[in-house]
């Protein structure tokens, strides 16, 4: 078992940066399981619900989910947004995120300190 990556802050570039999607990337399968096995191990060192690869200095759209009745966490590859989003509550790593709503009749910003 090798060490966990570092988790990286809340301030830092790469998580600043739209994640871009595996498919098309050039990974390679070996590769994309590595590290998606990277995330699973930081994520339950850091004791966190969720960690997306971002966080461990990847830029793509691989997201690893602890899900409360699975016995393996669910591993969200290239997944999209639809076209709602609400203001939500981000896991412990990333504190409190403002999203966007998006409304039939155009875009609103979800307004909080």
């Amino acid at each position: 078992m090798t060490l966990p990556p570092e988790l990286h802050a809340f301030r830092r570039t790469v998580l600043r940066q739209p994640a871009a999607p595996v498919a098309g990337s050039g990974i390679g399968e070996r590769a994309l399981q590595r590290l998606i096995d990277a995330q699973h191990e930081a994520m339950r060192a850091a004791g966190a619900a969720f960690l997306t690869a971002p966080q461990v200095g990847v830029c793509l759209r691989v997201a690893v989910v602890a899900a409360p009745d699975a016995p393996e966490p669910v591993v969200l590859v290239d997944p999209a947004a639809g076209d709602a989003r609400e203001l939500t509550a981000d896991g412990p790593l990333a504190g409190r995120v403002q999203q966007a709503l998006d409304q039939l009749a155009g875009v609103a910003r979800a307004a909080g300190d």
